[in-house]
């Protein structure tokens, strides 16, 4: 039997995800229905659970720490956050209205030709990094961005710990506040041509496989 925890606020859909659920596993599933959070972290302290579905406006309305609060109270059980059509279409919307174009993920990245073309007609990159990333603070760095280093495209990314040698300020730009995002787009405006150079010389210096596979085949034997 699997035991499944349902954080909904809306008795209505609350009824059909349960239907659904336990018709998908022919009655294999156990669900436990719950509408607020509290009463969510109050039922994971005293019983056990496979895992949770979490309503996406509970989320909304509480912030993101609500899903470190939940997954710190579940260790590594699976969270589901459910929302629909309407959101994402609500959530296009309110980015488009702000000056952000939107491009689907599997249009932008359907393939590995697709993919560096639409880095190659990027002007450079803006990133957050995760929530666990920021936890750990070991100056994690993604590989879309060493992507965008390596066509010579500046990127922006937040700052996610101290480093002895990840380069921040030219080409690569670590940020820890707004105003220093804001304050890294104006520098690179500034000196466009120069930042997209230096991008392309941190990855060569620092990320070429040739150079970072050598450095861990010493450090191994």
């Amino acid at each position: 039997m699997i035991r499944v925890l349902l954080v909904e606020n809306n008795s209505a859909d609350a009824k059909r995800a349960t239907e659904m659920l336990r018709e998908t596993e022919n009655g294999q599933i156990e669900v436990t229905h719950v509408e607020r959070l509290s009463s969510a972290l109050h039922r994971l302290t005293r019983e056990s659970f496979d895992a949770i579905l979490l309503d996406r406006i509970l989320v909304d309305t509480h912030g993101l720490d609500t899903l470190d609060l939940i997954q710190a109270a579940l260790g590594r059980m699976p969270i589901v956050v459910l929302g629909d059509k309407d959101d994402e279409a609500a959530e296009r919307q309110r980015l488009e209205q702000h000056g952000w174009r939107v491009r689907h993920a599997f249009a932008a990245a359907n393939g590995p030709d697709a993919y560096q073309n639409y880095i190659q007609r990027s002007r450079g990159e803006f990133s957050c990094a995760k929530p666990s990333c920021m936890k750990f603070q070991n100056a994690w760095i993604s590989d879309r961005t060493l992507c965008y280093l390596a066509t010579g495209k500046p990127a922006v990314v937040q700052h996610t710990g101290p480093s002895s040698y990840l380069p921040d300020g030219e080409g690569l730009f670590r940020f820890s506040t707004m105003d220093g995002a804001v304050q890294a787009f104006e520098t690179i405006n500034q000196s466009y041509e120069e930042n997209c150079r230096a991008a392309r010389k941190i990855a060569e210096e620092y990320f070429d496989a040739r150079k970072s596979v050598e450095t861990i085949l010493q450090t191994a034997l």
